[in-house]
């Protein structure tokens, strides 16, 4: 999986994240460290990967955690079977 593919996937489920987080109770621990993960992930996808490789790595690793986040927090972690 490229940068470009993870990039391409995340403005659909950042959508389905965020509906499922302004859900919470405003105000708690819980919803503002979503809320302000939620407020990084466009800066992190304009980002580029950089000019050489550890730091290629390491944004293409941070976009996956990024996918990750976004999934758990969509509402569709729970409808796929883990395998």
């Amino acid at each position: 999986m490229t940068a470009r593919s993870l990039s391409f996937d995340i403005p659909s489920h950042s959508t389905l994240a965020e509906k499922q987080v302004d859900r919470l109770n405003r105000g708690t621990v819980d919803w503002y460290s979503k809320r302000s993960r939620l407020n990084t992930i466009p800066h992190e996808v304009a980002q580029g990967l950089g000019s050489g490789l550890h730091s290629a790595d390491w944004h293409v690793r941070s976009l996956g955690y990024t996918c990750q986040f976004l999934l758990n927090n969509s509402g569709l972690a729970q409808e796929r079977p883990v395998t």
